[in-house]
Order: structure tokens, then C-alpha cells, then sequence
């Protein structure tokens, strides 16, 4: 029989306790880099539209995803994706556009404490609409 010391087990036990806190000190940290995103954003809109803010924001974001882009290209082949996920990649890029345009111009209309939670509800919105359009069951889990 292996015995194990007190040691090792709090050891382990603050090793699992960082694994399952992980999760939240990303999101923290993702938190943190979209409220920098948001106050830059409203700065920068002092001088420029809501307009010609989103666009050239879609035009220095790719510079910035191709190495990832450039990275997956490597292990897979776009060519493999069905026609069905290229159309609702397309739809989805429509509407990331559409919300990317709307939300700019919240953003530099409004005060950014108040607008900046009202966006972040998306995953409730995304919630109910899986729910409804796709039949995916409401768990906690």
C-alpha cells in the first residue's frame, strides 16, 4: 500500500483548486481586455463616427487573427468544410458585422457604464434563441 503524506494530498488539493480556478482568472483577465477594448473605443470616437470606427476596426482585426488563422490553416484544410457551415460562417459574419456597427454607435452615444453591460447580455440572448430556433435544452450544467 502507498501511503500518501499530508503534503502531497494539500499539494494536490491546491494544484486542483488553481485547474478549476483557472477558468475564471482567464475570464477575469477577458474582462479586463474587453473593458480596456471599450474605453479605447469610446476615446478613439471622440474624433471619428461610430461608422468609420467599425470599419477600421475590420480592417486592422484580420492583421491581427491571420497568425492564428495562419496557424490552423496548417493542421486543417478550409477546403473540408461543408457548403451548409460556409453559409452560417457567412450569416455569422453579417450579423458579427452588424452588431460590431450597432454597438459602436452605442457605445459613443452612451455612457460606457451603462452601455457596456446591456451588450454583454449576449449570452442570455444567445441562450434563448438556441433554446427556441435549435431545441437545446436550459441546464446549469
Amino acid at each position: 500500500m502507498i501511503r500518501v503524506s499530508r503534503k502531497e494530498k494539500n499539494l494536490k488539493s491546491v494544484r486542483g483548486l488553481i485547474q478549476i480556478m483557472l477558468w475564471f482568472y482567464l475570464a477575469l483577465v477577458a474582462a479586463l481586455g474587453f473593458a480596456t477594448t471599450v474605453l479605447i473605443s469610446k476615446h478613439i470616437m471622440k474624433d471619428v463616427s461610430s461608422l468609420e470606427f467599425a470599419t477600421i476596426y475590420s480592417i486592422l482585426a484580420p492583421i491581427f487573427y491571420l497568425p492564428i488563422f495562419a496557424y490552423f490553416l496548417t493542421k486543417y484544410s478550409i477546403f473540408d468544410v461543408n457548403l451548409i457551415a460556409w453559409i452560417g460562417l457567412t450569416i455569422s459574419g453579417i450579423t458579427n458585422t452588424a452588431a460590431l456597427i450597432i454597438s459602436s454607435k452605442a457605445i459613443k452615444e452612451g455612457e460606457v457604464s451603462t452601455v457596456t453591460p446591456l451588450i454583454r447580455t449576449q449570452p442570455l440572448f444567445a441562450a434563448i434563441i438556441g433554446i427556441i430556433a435549435l431545441g437545446e435544452a436550459a441546464t446549469l450544467t
